[in-house]
Formats: C-alpha cells, sequence, structure tokens
C-alpha cells in the first residue's frame, strides 16, 4: 500500500529495516493522514493499520500483517517479552463505544492465554466504555487513543514507552485506559502542605504521617473551598496533602490510571475525591463503585473516600469565604476524620518515628562539651544538667529515654503488639554516622 504526495513517496508496509530516517519518514506519512480531507474513514483505517505494523517493525517488535480465519479477521499482530499481543486500529469520525470492542475481545479470548489485545481508537471512547469492559471480567484488552498514537508517530515517545507504562498501569490499577499524556504532564497543583499531629500521638506535633495523600476536586474552583475543609480537620491528624483537578466528574474514571503515574514517582498513601452533591445519583455511583472495584484489585490497594460537597455549603463560602458549620457539611468532617485516623495508623511505623524523630531531637538538646571531654544532659524533672563521660553511656541513656517515650506516649494496643525493644545499636550506629566529629573533639573514638 502506498502514499503518494508531490514531495515524498513511502510504501508502509514494506519497511523492514529503516534507516535512521525511517522514523521521519513514518512521522511524515502520519501527517498526511491528518491533513487530509479525501480519505473515507475505512481507506484511512487501512492506512493507519500500515502505519502501526511500520512502527512495530521499526521498533523490532516482530509484527504479522492483517489476516482472516473462519469467522474472524485480525488487523495485525506482534511479539514482545514473550507474549503475543493482537491490535485493531479504529480512525473513525465517531467515539468508539465497548459494544464495537466486543467482538475483538472475543478474539482475544480465544488464542492462548499468553494473549491480550491492543485496540486503537483515533478519536477517543465513550465514557462509559472502560468501565463497560471491566464490569464482572478480567482486563485482557489495553486502550489506546488518539493522544498516544500521536506521541509515538510523531517519535516523542517509543511505541514500546507507552506499551509499558499501559500494562504496568493495568497491572498495579487495574486501568484500561491509561492515557499516557498524564504522564507526559501531569494536571497537578500543589495547594497546601499541612503537618498536623495524631489523635493517638499528641507528643508529636510537626511530624507528617501521611506522606502524599491525593485530593481530587471536580475542577480547579474547587481547590479554596476543598483547602479550606481540610484545614478544618487539621487539629487532628499529620496529613500532607495535594489538591488535583478532575476538570469534570466523570473524570473520576482516569483516577486509578493517574495514581498508577504517581505512585511511580512518590509513595502514595490514598485519596480522597470531593465532589459536587449535583451528581450524588444513582447512575454516578454506579460509576464510582467500578472505579473503587478497580483500586481495591489493584497490585498496591489504596484507602479512598468519596465525598460529596452539599450545595448551601458551596454557596455559603462563595458569599462569606467560610465554610459554615452546616449539619451536612459535619458528616463530611466525621467521614473525613474516620478517613484519615484508619490511614494515620495503618501506615504510620511508631518504631521508625522514634528512630528518625525523636533520637535527632534528643540529640540536638545535648551540650558537648569539648573542654571538659563530656557531655550535659538536662534532667527532664529537676532542670539540672546531667554530666555523661562515655559513648557507652550517653548511648544507655538515650536508649532509656526512647523506651520511656515509646511507653508514655503509644496507645496500650500497639505496645501489646511490638516486641521488647533495644535502640542501643541504632543509637551508636546513629551517633557515629552524624556525630563523628564530635566524638573526635571528646576523645571518645
Amino acid at each position: 500500500m502506498e502514499i503518494n504526495n508531490n514531495q515524498s513517496s513511502l510504501k508502509l508496509s514494506s519497511i523492514a529495516k529503516p534507516s535512521l530516517d525511517g522514523m521521519q519518514e513514518i512521522k511524515f506519512v502520519y501527517q498526511q493522514l491528518l491533513n487530509s480531507t479525501e480519505l473515507t474513514a475505512q481507506s484511512r483505517g487501512f492506512k493507519l493499520e500500515d502505519l502501526m505494523r511500520s512502527i512495530l517493525q521499526f521498533e523490532e517488535l516482530e509484527p504479522k500483517a492483517s489476516y482472516r480465519k473462519i469467522g474472524e479477521q485480525m488487523d495485525g499482530s506482534f511479539f514482545w517479552m514473550g507474549q503475543t499481543f493482537i491490535f485493531e486500529a479504529k480512525w473513525e469520525k465517531n467515539k468508539i463505544s465497548a459494544s464495537s470492542i466486543y467482538a475483538f475481545r472475543g478474539k482475544v479470548q480465544g488464542k492462548f492465554h499468553t494473549t491480550s489485545g491492543i485496540f486503537i481508537a483515533m478519536n477517543g471512547y465513550h465514557k462509559d466504555t472502560e468501565q463497560a469492559l471491566l464490569s464482572g471480567k478480567v482486563g485482557d484488552i489495553l486502550l489506546f487513543d488518539g493522544e498516544d498514537m500521536h506521541a509515538i508517530f510523531t517519535g516523542e515517545v517509543s511505541f514500546k514507552s507507552v506499551l509499558k507504562y499501559k500494562l504496568r498501569a493495568a497491572g498495579d490499577s487495574g486501568t484500561l485506559y491509561a492515557k499516557y499524556a498524564q504522564l507526559i504532564e501531569v494536571n497537578v497543583t500543589a495547594v497546601s502542605h499541612a503537618f498536623l499531629a495524631s489523635p493517638r500521638l499528641n507528643t508529636v506535633s510537626h511530624q507528617s504521617y501521611l506522606n502524599d495523600l491525593l485530593v481530587f476536586v471536580e475542577s480547579r474552583n474547587d481547590f479554596e473551598i476543598v483547602d479550606k475543609i481540610l484545614k478544618s480537620v487539621t487539629n487532628s491528624f499529620a496529613l500532607s496533602y495535594r489538591l488535583i483537578s478532575l476538570e469534570g466528574a466523570y473524570n473520576i474514571s482516569a483516577i486509578p490510571s493517574f495514581i498508577s503515574t504517581y505512585q511511580g514517582q512518590k509513595k502514595l498513601k490514598g485519596f480522597i475525591s470531593f465532589l459536587d452533591d449535583d451528581v450524588n445519583i444513582f447512575s454516578f455511583h454506579t460509576q464510582i463503585n467500578i472505579v473503587s472495584e478497580q483500586l481495591s484489585k489493584a497490585a498496591i490497594p489504596l484507602n479512598h473516600l468519596f465525598l460529596f460537597i452539599p450545595k448551601e455549603t458551596k454557596s455559603t463560602y462563595q458569599s462569606t469565604k467560610s465554610i459554615g458549620e452546616a449539619e451536612s457539611l459535619n458528616e463530611i468532617k466525621n467521614k473525613l476524620i474516620s478517613f484519615l485516623a484508619n490511614t494515620a495508623e495503618e501506615y504510620y511505623d511508631p518504631e521508625e518515628f522514634i528512630l528518625s524523630d525523636i533520637l535527632p531531637h534528643l540529640l540536638e538538646d545535648i551540650d558537648w562539651d569539648e573542654s571538659e571531654q563530656c557531655v550535659f544532659i538536662t534532667d527532664d524533672h529537676t532542670g539540672m544538667p546531667s554530666r555523661i563521660e562515655s559513648l557507652d553511656e550517653l548511648v544507655s541513656h538515650l536508649n532509656d529515654k526512647l523506651i520511656q517515650n515509646q511507653t508514655e506516649n503509644l496507645p496500650l494496643d500497639w505496645l501489646n503488639e511490638m516486641e521488647s525493644e533495644d535502640y542501643a545499636w541504632d543509637i551508636h550506629s546513629y551517633i557515629e554516622e552524624n556525630y563523628n566529629n564530635k566524638l573526635q573533639a571528646l576523645g571518645w573514638e
């Protein structure tokens, strides 16, 4: 199959091992297809298949051309990392619905168990396509759209990279439609990082246990009010969070793929979605349930919570810049408090915190006296300095203080589950690593 114009002629199906300008030729032909106004949808689809096989050949993925067997036709296939992929490509005017993909899924499921499907819809999919494909089914098809293929055909990224990203997202979060564009430029606005105290660890005032909590809102206009709601519970929880705009409530279907992208960059503990009360309807709850099911089946399940902001709360805030004290808002706060408490307890490691936070603070309060070749530590009860004259004595003192702190401040049920601790070795290692110059000055080597 050939594409000709006055400037160039390229036989796409003949590309075996392209020269260094092979990618440039693929980019050129793709641009021709974008600009063409004469091709029918069927002709454009055939040329898209050729272009797809050319990029697969270029990346040495062992493509096979389309073939027909009794009862079915394949656009093509390729082999990568011990797995066979069959693909179907559509460049139609309308978005593709799930019903248009069911037949292709049947072809995939009729093959050996190491076979997966790739469906390409250049003009995208209906908003409920992914949910319909996932409903009660095992994920065996990855969805590509025009944005994905544009990045590939223009050489911005390799097909292998996009495929690897989508496979990882499907494995981590269950999503079939992870958009590679989200990895290139993530629509995130960091609004606030609030550091609060856990109700179960009252003595800690500046440690963030939830290292990174994502908070999704419908639009950027909701950043301010949601930030206010979150800060209204700041007296109770350790929390650092980042607000992200979904640019529309029905884009919650993109949350699993976004989370998969974000988890590759940050250590994520959970997420919360704040949505307008006007979408609190049965059909929308079905979509929420599907997203929740995807996340619960993910390789790394995440705590998640969906909340609905009452209309009166938004109205009050728009006129007064205050979130008010409506009963419906208190219900949101209670759910939020319960969610944060469970997440904080699940991810908080008291032993790690004692060594990473309490120990450094204790060492900062020590008076290192080089002239006396000793250290002085102020007694908590008498206020008088205690003299310590050796490293072993200092380690023993600090070990006692850490165990005391642990006993006084951790909940009893946590203490019962923990083994008897001795931090002496960790303390000794920490001091030698971080205070070696002071040890040498004291002659404590």
